[in-house]
């Protein structure tokens, strides 16, 4: 999409779309004027964690991610990004609520 704008783009990316921001723009250098990463996700810190499984599912959903946008299949991409981001909005409340009673 940066190549069909022509001139330089400001990109912005919040949370795992801070990852993939941040990927476009290494791979799009000079076609970029700024790029601002809000609160992106930092899942390689779990990689040194005693419980490897959150690292492992984050990773092969960014896997299948990667995979669905070089295919060019943009609508599952997002649908399934979408959907894993907000089961995890969901747990996330659910304990928050739990640990507070």
């Amino acid at each position: 999409m940066i190549d069909q704008i022509g001139d330089p783009v400001h990109l912005v990316g919040h949370s795992f779309g801070g990852v993939v921001s941040l990927r476009t723009a290494m791979d799009n250098q000079s076609q970029l004027r700024s790029l601002m990463l809000i609160e992106p996700v930092a899942a390689w810190l779990m990689e040194g964690d005693d419980d490897l499984a959150p690292y492992i599912e984050f990773r092969d959903r960014r896997d299948e991610f990667h995979k669905w946008v070089e295919q060019g299949d943009i609508d599952a991409a997002v649908k399934e990004s979408t959907r894993f981001i907000t089961i995890g909005i969901i747990l996330s409340g659910l304990l928050n609520i739990a640990l507070k009673n």
